[in-house]
């Protein structure tokens, strides 16, 4: 992000000249065999108006910075292990400064990224804004790998088919490797010895290529079209990066080793890339275009060694846009299954009507009407004419029921023939002669003529209190039923 203001290219080199030469030009990058450091000196000119040194990007373990050989501002601690190369940095320059000095620190890398400026107080927002994008955004994304973990390692272990449980496994350990190569963006003031600093790059590093790796390993699980020698060779490509990274001597060769490597990251985006097309499914198209481009971008400046801005957080950002928009759809999938099974444990097999289960589930009203029913004579048509039978008796009843009742009301197999109706909001005289239709319709539904006892009622107070009230008027009905035969 460039800002106006005084360019400041040339240094000259006051100590260790004899391996950094008399004059640098910025932007400079060392990589070192063994940790180093330069002093560095330039002119800048005088100004009345507050100003500030701006070093968009600064490659260092420890770095100092002087004004007329006054020490006003340092990044690291005395130990030398700070790790920074993504951020940008910002100094007060006293009034009065004819001369900056800058003593810059490195353990595998040394170096001005970027020319730096100084600006005044106008351009201070655009430092604020790279520094949100390198720092704060960063963390935004680490944060939001971390959740995207802890949600993908939960749907791996609570979905039912293996297979499932296997591509979610890997999209998790993917997101955790992902999350752990984020670390090696993070500025560090120390990072406790050299031995240990390694030790933690090294496993940053190898990180993106584990990660890539189960990615792959999940994305074939998933999407069986592909075609599995591609996929394989990348993954074994990956696995060896990413244990080659773990088994480097040194931090000079980890720095080369990421350097040439990083091709197979621009192999690993275009892999997706291409996948995210075949779905076509906009939303992994999006996010897939969008990782590629910041990949080619980053490897590119790598692989090529040259001046440009990362922006591997807001690709890894784009990566983790697409899983969510994934574990949306997987959850509303599992939602669906789980209401789909919710709603066949509530039904009766044979009729289809709800089971007593729906009544636990169940707000009534006092502008309910309520009607219990029990089936006339169903022993006696089992023993009669079959089973058979009964059970189509049983299924034209619930027909006839439905075809006489609004959707938001309630046909409840109470359990053999007794059945339970709620009609919403009706009024009693409505609800009898809709009973009435359901009677006759029911009648003309077999050539034996079946009938049922019924008992109606406002819902009370409670649903136990209706049901007493009702079922005693079905067996006074039915009394009368039975008188008659």
């Amino acid at each position: 992000m460039k800002p106006r203001g005084v360019e400041i290219k040339t240094f000259r080199v006051i100590e260790n000249e004899e391996k950094f030469g008399e004059v640098l030009t910025a932007p400079f990058v060392f990589v070192l065999k063994k940790p180093t450091y330069v002093v560095l000196k330039t002119s800048i000119p005088q100004t009345s108006e507050k100003t500030y040194l701006y070093l968009p990007q600064v490659d260092t373990s420890y770095f100092e910075i002087y004004a007329n050989e006054k020490l006003i501002g340092t990044y690291g601690f005395p130990n030398k292990t700070a790790h920074i190369w993504y951020q940008p940095l910002l100094y007060t320059i006293p009034e009065g400064t004819k001369e900056i000095k800058l003593k810059i620190w490195g353990i595998y890398e040394l170096g001005i990224e970027f020319i730096p400026y100084l600006i005044d107080e106008s351009q201070k927002t655009k430092f604020l804004v790279l520094e949100f994008l390198t720092n704060k955004f960063l963390l935004i994304s680490i944060g939001s790998f971390v959740a995207l973990s802890i949600i993908l390692l939960m749907l791996s272990r609570n979905v039912h088919n293996i297979k499932r449980k296997k591509i979610y496994f890997s999209f998790f350990l993917a997101s955790v490797f992902g999350t752990l190569w984020l670390f090696d963006l993070v500025p560090f003031q120390s990072m406790g010895t050299v031995f240990s600093m390694l030790l933690l790059r090294k496993i940053f590093v190898a990180s993106i290529y584990f990660g890539f790796a189960f990615l792959i390993r999940g994305t074939m699980l998933d999407i069986t079209e592909i075609k599995p020698y591609l996929g394989k060779a990348l993954l074994y490509i990956d696995y060896f990066a990413g244990f080659l990274m773990l088994s480097v001597p040194s931090m000079y060769y980890l720095e080369i080793f990421t350097n040439y490597f990083s091709v197979v990251l621009i192999l690993n985006s275009l892999f997706f890339l291409a996948l995210s097309y075949k779905s076509k499914i906009i939303v992994n198209i999006l996010t897939s275009t969008l990782f590629f481009l910041t990949v080619l971008n980053d490897s590119t400046t790598l692989f090529l060694n040259y001046s440009n801005e990362f922006l591997s957080s807001c690709g890894v950002f784009a990566v983790f846009l697409g899983f969510s928009y994934t574990v949306i759809r997987e959850y509303r999938f599992m939602v669906r299954e789980i209401r789909l099974t919710h709603k066949k444990s509530l039904k009766d097999k044979l009729t289809s009507a709800f089971n007593r289960g729906i009544i636990d589930l169940t707000t009534f009203s006092p502008s309910d009407t309520v009607v219990f029913v029990d089936l006339n004579d169903l022993k006696t048509i089992n023993d009669t004419y079959g089973h058979k039978k009964g059970d189509e008796v049983l299924v034209n009843f619930v027909e006839s029921v439905r075809k006489n009742i609004r959707s938001n009301d309630l046909i409840i197999r109470m359990g053999g023939d007794e059945f339970l109706i709620v009609l919403r909001n009706c009024p009693l005289e409505k609800a009898k002669e809709i009973m009435k239709k359901i009677s006759e319709n029911y009648e003309k539904s077999s050539d034996i003529k079946p009938s049922f006892s019924w008992g109606i009622s406002k819902f009370k107070s409670s649903f136990e209190e209706t049901i007493e009230e009702v079922d005693k008027k079905m067996y006074e009905m039915k009394s009368k039923f039975k008188s008659k035969k």
